[in-house]
């Protein structure tokens, strides 16, 4: 908890972004600072590099603080610099929005990152500091949609492959935008791939009918490096499910850093129709290495 910006048991930690993931890349709470925890010949290393080698002492793991968790590790962790990485970057993945549903926010039987059974739940979070946003909607909220909401997905539909069984619901209208931090990602160039959700009463966004234009967004990182997409116009057939988008080819990052993510509503529809909102997941950053 001291380390890390959240309370992590020992096989959240040994969890990684993706099945063939063999390592991922842990924020710090010194900015800039990254943990590597890979996985080598069964055992997991943290900074494993050469012949300084920290591991997990299991005996001693998962030791139940006032504040989250003691993991004993079996030396010094050594000093290295950490090679580009995949990440994942879960959009909803906010140790603030854990802390506000346990606080008794949201829906009856809402829990964070998980899913209810049958049933979806829903959180508006348009108020925590994860989250920045601006609102461009005279109309307010949309009948059950928030502004910005937490979305947990139920078991027997075609949601049930979202990460961590969630979405980020966004209500913004034409022009609204959001911004959120990303996790540290190693410098490097990256292909970076947008996951989303799509229901079949989102119909009109995916044919740019009933004056839209097919769900426009604009992204950006820090500011720069914007593109306009219309991802909902590649989903192939009136399906409900998750889908995914290439954002960018190529995207290079000049140091180690966090970075503002931002997105910007840029459909007429997202201020006028009553059925408009956008499902986000997460955001994938596979390296690319120059050969």
């Amino acid at each position: 908890y001291h380390v890390l910006d959240g309370s992590y048991d020992l096989s959240k930690l040994r969890s990684f972004a993706t099945p063939d993931a063999t390592s991922k890349i842990w924020n710090t709470l010194n900015a800039g600072s990254v943990i590597r925890i890979s996985k080598e010949d069964k055992i997991f290393y943290l900074n494993y590099r050469d012949e300084n080698r920290a591991c997990f002492v299991e005996d001693y793991c998962n030791l139940q603080a006032k504040n989250g968790y003691i993991h004993q590790v079996s030396s010094y962790l050594p000093v290295a610099e950490a090679e580009p990485e995949t990440v994942l970057f879960d959009v909803c993945n906010y140790s603030i929005i854990g802390d506000w549903i346990a606080a008794g926010n949201g829906e009856d039987g809402i829990k964070f990152q998980e899913s209810f059974g049958t049933a979806e739940k829903k959180c508006d979070v348009s108020g925590l500091n994860c989250y920045e946003y601006s609102l461009n909607n005279p109309s307010g909220t949309y009948g059950s949609y928030y502004n910005v909401t937490y979305f947990t997905t139920r078991t027997n539909n075609g949601w049930n492959t979202a990460n961590n069984m969630d979405f980020l619901m966004l209500n913004l209208g034409n022009t609204g935008w959001v911004s959120m931090q990303t996790p540290s990602i190693i410098k490097g160039k990256y292909k970076v791939t947008l996951r989303f959700g799509y229901a079949t009463s989102m119909e009109f966004i995916r044919t740019s009918t009933g004056g839209s234009n097919g769900g426009k967004m604009i992204f950006s990182f820090d500011g720069e490096n914007s593109v306009t997409c219309a991802p909902y116009t590649t989903v192939p057939s009136k399906t409900l499910g998750c889908y995914s988008y290439v954002l960018y080819p190529e995207l290079e990052f000049t140091e180690t850093s966090t970075h503002t993510f931002r997105l910007v509503m840029n459909d007429p529809a997202a201020s006028k129709d009553p059925n408009y909102r956008i499902l986000i997941d997460y955001l994938l950053f596979e390296p690319i290495f120059d050969e």
